[in-house]
């Protein structure tokens, strides 16, 4: 899932339910262009029911609006500036594109980790049973 966390409001409103922080951004490939995707904000541009809202969603939403630019631009493929397609050293696989939107849009529930408080990267932290794996020798 694609979202922009409000976390503003987190700081004013210490009860706040947490659903309403998200804005999620929905993603379409057009049919005219094959190679190129448009972002937009599916739920959560404006924070309703929340304490101060009024004052906070205008310039939430400015914010929100630069980013959803700045994405539509780079994926843009008649962009002839931003397109990131346009370099060889593209890090995005085109061919992969209907698979990925595909699983985007279809998350519309917000999901936390199932393995929450783990490190994704456990192998690099030296605790003692990875300690002694790296300094043991084996001589002849």
């Amino acid at each position: 899932m694609i979202h922009i966390y409000k976390n503003i409001y987190k700081q004013l409103n210490k009860k706040i339910n947490k659903k309403l922080l998200y804005a999620l951004i929905s993603v379409e490939q057009p049919s005219n262009k094959p190679n190129s995707l448009v972002f937009s904000i599916d739920d959560g541009y404006n924070t309703p029911s929340v304490e101060n809202a009024e004052l906070y969603d205008p310039e939430i939403q400015s914010e929100m609006n630069v980013i959803i630019t700045v994405l539509n631009r780079i994926f843009d493929e008649d962009n002839n500036d931003y397109y990131i397609g346009n370099t060889n050293t593209s890090y995005i696989n085109l061919n992969k594109v209907n698979a990925v939107l595909n699983n985007i849009n279809k998350h519309t529930i917000y999901f936390t980790r199932k393995n929450y408080g783990k490190s994704a990267i456990s192998s690099f932290i030296n605790n003692k049973r990875n300690m002694k794996r790296k300094t043991r020798r084996h001589y002849k």
